[in-house]
């Protein structure tokens, strides 16, 4: 491994400033006017309606059905399309109470496509591929509410008509697989004296020269992590879950993707003691 010389680190720097403030200018192109997102909740909330109308909508390709990440786009950004696409009576689990929701009582739920990011946690390399597999046939999509400690899952099945949503649950943050992960990540993203103790020194690093596209991998220091690190989601993190498994693994590997550009970012964890440290990252 090569320890990055400051040079390289200065051309890096202003390269990814530069990609950032672009990917910045494209958000503010491509935001949609801001939605309250709809909470199933034991009491029905009703939203207000602010999108644009059902007539002016277009249905998603049959074609979405084949990758579940082409086909939750198109769940997420039409309600039409979304409500076709949730099986009803839907089963809504919350505190060891079940409540059947009726369609009328359905409100549009845009999910994550109001974030700028979307996160997905793995346990292995080999996993990360799975997104692109046309034999996942079931995922569980996560809302992870990071502040308020509770997680609640979109459990999506696909049959011969498509991909469906089939039930909701709601459960305790410390209840959920990855609870104790969560636990380390959301102080890991909010308190920086923490994150300085639990990062690796040095830290293995991987991009790509924005000049000649060529890979650059080696180590950096912590303070040169601070400089190279992407924005944390802090509140809430989502996870999609296309079968990965976790259980009697000693490494998370969160990965980053930017909903409306080219972001991706990989921050790989590995169990230290009784907490985490993060070992290595790529942009």
């Amino acid at each position: 491994m090569l320890r990055l010389t400051n040079e390289t680190m200065k051309r890096l720097l202003w390269s990814l400033s530069l990609v950032a403030v672009l990917a910045a200018c494209d958000g503010k192109k491509e935001a949609a006017p801001p939605v309250e997102p709809a909470v199933v909740r034991d009491t029905v909330e009703t939203v207000a309606d602010t999108l644009e109308p059902e007539t002016e909508e277009v249905a998603p390709p049959k074609s979405a059905d084949e990758l579940f990440d082409d086909f939750i786009y198109g769940f997420m950004t039409n309600r039409r399309f979304q409500k076709s696409r949730v099986q009803f009576p839907l089963p809504f689990d919350a505190g060891g109470h079940r409540r059947m929701l009726t369609a009328a009582e359905w409100r549009f739920n845009p999910l994550f496509a109001e974030h700028e990011t979307y996160t997905v946690i793995f346990s292995r390399e080999e996993d990360m591929q799975m997104p692109k597999s046309t034999a996942v046939d079931s995922v569980v999509l996560e809302w992870c509410e990071l502040s308020q400690g509770r997680v609640r899952s979109y459990f999506f099945e696909r049959g011969k008509a498509g991909w469906m949503l089939m039930a909701v649950g709601e459960t305790p943050l410390a209840a959920n697989e990855n609870g104790d992960f969560l636990a380390f990540y959301q102080r890991f993203a909010t308190d920086s004296l923490y994150q300085r103790s639990h990062v690796a020194d040095p830290v293995e690093f991987r991009t790509y020269d924005s000049e000649t596209f060529e890979e650059i991998s080696g180590v950096v220091d912590v303070d040169q992590w601070f400089a190279f690190r992407p924005d944390l989601p802090r509140d809430v993190i989502t996870n999609l879950r296309y079968g990965q498994p976790y259980a009697g693994s000693d490494c998370r590997i969160v990965v980053i993707n930017g909903l409306s550009s080219s972001l991706s970012c990989n921050l790989t964890f590995k169990r230290w003691g009784k907490t985490w440290r993060l070992v290595a990252f790529q942009n």
